[in-house]
């Protein structure tokens, strides 16, 4: 790494461009390299602080962010680089059994806290600055390279095309020996068709809007430089670089070049952001032990011990206490300071305001979008969930939470093909739902809009990964909104949504289990209970879904077994005991 870092500072001086890529590559990687393999190793960040030397490796990773030569991944790594070793402090210094307890009244928990310090101020100084700089959307920016796309993509079409018909026209000749006059003729009616074909795009492209007009004859402009075949040489030496005129697909190739230039640094921006509000919050240290669970519709009784033990171990462990706030308190009132979350949630505003379903995308640019949105949607969440200051009052949340929702209310198009809209949403929907987790005073601001917006998100037909996301956080959202007290017209709508999840044969796994959970919490109270809404439960005939939906739910978590993770496993099988228990109970009564 500073081997890399020290010849990157000297690129721009005196190289070559291709030397200059092949070093700034070179320096990302590297950068790259360190930042991985940092993340939950304690050991090799144990080894990282105890290595002396002229350039400690902490000290080349912090010149390497404020080196304004370094290319932007290689600066962004470095500095995720110093967040996950700030983060890691605590189990290196006290260790893991100890940095979830530990406090600043014994010993070691006072060395800890001077080295954080040490940190905090390095990372306020040097990395939150850097953050600010990258954590921007533009969206005027955006539109243009996306256009450039847009347009390069069609003149590569246009010229593979062209390739296509020469193929033709010279398997035919060859073929049928055909005349010149004939193959002329038939290349002009394939040109004419061509010609029309154009002139009705444009056409149809000024009467959509005059925005369209003029990428369109930017990139005509551009499409006039180039010659229309697949020649890569102008008239004149071949061996001349200045004649060299590039074909359709290397222009093409620079303008996704360009667009991932643009934008990765800003993804990465995000990710590292994304990380530092997690905070040092030490997580579990247990491991999931799979166990044999023969038959697959036999496994209840066995896994029922197992999961009830484990509840009540983990209700008598820990204090409540939270030592991972108080050590991240000075830190977080940095991030807020440098205005971080509200940078983030901005990207999100920004993206979704000025790109529409209506108007088509490359595919390169909406799944980078759709990867950044989500990646904001983890970050912002982070925030709610662990800097308990930022929207802290009633008026800051209030603001946040307005901003959210226009977010979500945006229209969602039946054209809405590549998902774009739907990330947007889904991002602004997980944000509200750490918020109304976090802040729950929250939750008297959701009126009937926000109501129908979630459930309509809910709806969606898209089966993707991330789609499934989506629809699982409105799950979660409205299990939320139900547990407070609400009329039963409210109760109806809902139960109504999730009977039509549950009705859904090709429905997500995980989102069959969230929707069950939530439907046994929001009708656990008995009938004498108050505020119950067990005419709801039986007006709509819940019970009877419920039995219907669970040798199914329990078959396909079983199919699951190797396929996923060991922890949503754990939660899908708990998940069905509890509403074989459930069924039990309600029928019952």
């Amino acid at each position: 790494t500073a081997s890399t870092a020290s010849t990157a500072s000297t690129a721009s001086t005196g190289i070559d461009e291709a030397t200059t890529k092949a070093v700034s590559d070179a320096a990302a990687s590297a950068a790259r390299t360190v930042h991985s393999a940092l993340d939950e190793n304690p050991a090799l960040l144990r080894s990282v602080l105890d290595a002396g030397g002229a350039a400690p490796p902490l000290q080349v990773l912090l010149s390497a962010v404020n080196s304004g030569s370094m290319p932007a991944l290689a600066r962004l790594h470095s500095a995720g680089a110093l967040i996950t070793a700030r983060h890691l402090l605590p189990r290196v210094i006290v260790g893991d059994a100890d940095a979830a307890t530990s406090t600043s009244n014994t010993e070691l928990g006072l060395d800890l806290q001077s080295k954080l310090n040490e940190m905090d101020g390095m990372l306020s100084a040097h990395v939150l600055p850097l953050l600010t700089q990258y954590l921007q959307y533009q969206p005027t920016i955006a539109t243009a390279l996306i256009a450039r796309i847009s347009s390069t993509q069609r003149d590569k079409d246009a010229e593979l095309e062209d390739a296509k018909i020469e193929r033709e026209v010279e398997k035919s000749v060859d073929g049928r020996k055909e005349s010149a006059r004939s193959i002329a003729r038939r290349q002009k009616a394939v040109k004419d068709e061509k010609k029309a074909a154009e002139r009705a795009a444009r056409e149809a492209a000024a009467q959509g809007s005059a925005a369209a007009m003029m990428e369109d004859s930017g990139a005509d402009a551009q499409k006039a430089s180039v010659t229309s075949s697949s020649m890569v040489t102008a008239k004149g030496d071949p061996t001349d670089e200045s004649n060299v005129v590039e074909s359709a697909e290397d222009l093409y190739d620079r303008a996704v070049e360009a667009w991932r230039a643009s934008c990765l640094p800003l993804k990465l921006a995000v990710e590292v952001a994304a990380n530092l509000c997690a905070g040092s919050g030490v997580g579990s240290s247990g491991e999931y032990q799979d166990v044999d669970e023969g038959d697959d519709m036999m496994w209840d009784s066995d896994d029922e011990a197992n999961l009830v033990a484990a509840a009540a171990g983990a209700g008598a462990g820990g204090n409540g206490e939270d030592p991972a706030a108080a050590r991240d308190e000075k830190l977080f009132g940095d991030v807020i300071r440098f205005n971080i979350p509200n940078r983030v949630v901005e990207i999100v505003r920004s993206i979704t305001s000025s790109h529409t379903a209506d108007v088509p995308m490359p595919e390169v640019a909406v799944d980078d979008l759709v990867e950044l949105l989500s990646k904001c949607g983890v970050c912002a969440s982070n925030a709610a969930g662990s800097i308990h200051a930022w929207a802290g009052n009633t008026a800051e949340s209030t603001q946040l939470w307005s901003v959210l929702c226009g977010i979500a209310q945006s229209p969602l198009s039946p054209s809405d093909s590549s998902g774009l809209i739907v990330a947007g949403k889904g991002a602004a929907i997980s944000i509200m739902l750490a918020l109304l987790r976090n802040r729950p005073g929250l939750i008297s601001s959701v009126g009937e809009v926000e109501l129908k917006t979630v459930l309509d998100l809910l709806g969606i037909q898209n089966d993707d990964d991330h789609s499934i996301d989506v629809r699982r956080d409105c799950v979660t959202l409205l299990g939320i909104l139900c547990s407070e007290p609400h009329p039963a017209i409210v109760n109806g709508k809902i139960c109504d949504a999730f009977l039509a999840v549950l009705a859904r044969e090709d429905e997500s796994v995980a989102i069959i289990s969230q929707t069950l959970d939530v439907i046994m919490d929001m009708y656990s109270a008995d009938e004498i209970d108050e505020g119950n809404h067990e005419a709801t439960f039986r007006q709509k005939n819940v019970l009877p879904a419920l039995k219907a939906v669970l040798p199914n739910f329990k078959r396909r978590v079983a199919l699951e077994r190797g396929k996923v993770d060991a922890e949503s496993m754990e939660m899908w099988k708990e998940c069905a005991i509890n509403c074989k228990r459930f069924i039990a109970y309600k029928s019952g009564n």
